[in-house]
């Protein structure tokens, strides 16, 4: 009897976990998510930046200096995944080492 006891004990526990488990999994909708992923159309130097490069090779210096302030525009697009809401698009844009950015704009 004691064995039986034993073996009979865990049982209910896991029958009860695992109807649990079986009804709170039937009357769920799965939940769909998604993302407007995004890519990089273009990129460009603004005007201030253009003059000053024009402005350093007409003086015989390389067109980009240290201590130069460049101003850089990106413009992005959503990848063409047919989704037209989502949060969590960006872009990577890296810059090299030693490169200091002092503003950023939206």
């Amino acid at each position: 009897m004691n064995q039986m006891r034993k073996h009979f004990n865990g049982t209910p526990l896991v029958s009860l976990i695992l109807a649990i488990c079986l009804m709170t999994g039937s009357f769920t909708t799965p939940a769909m998510a998604h993302n407007v992923d995004q890519r990089m159309a273009w990129m460009f130097f603004d005007q201030a930046t253009i003059d000053l490069i024009k402005a350093n090779v007409d003086a015989g210096k390389a067109p980009v200096n240290q201590n130069d302030e460049l101003g850089i525009i990106i413009k992005n697009l959503p990848m063409p995944s047919g989704a037209t809401t989502g949060v969590g698009g960006y872009i990577d844009f890296y810059i090299p080492v030693g490169t200091q950015i002092t503003d950023v704009g939206y």
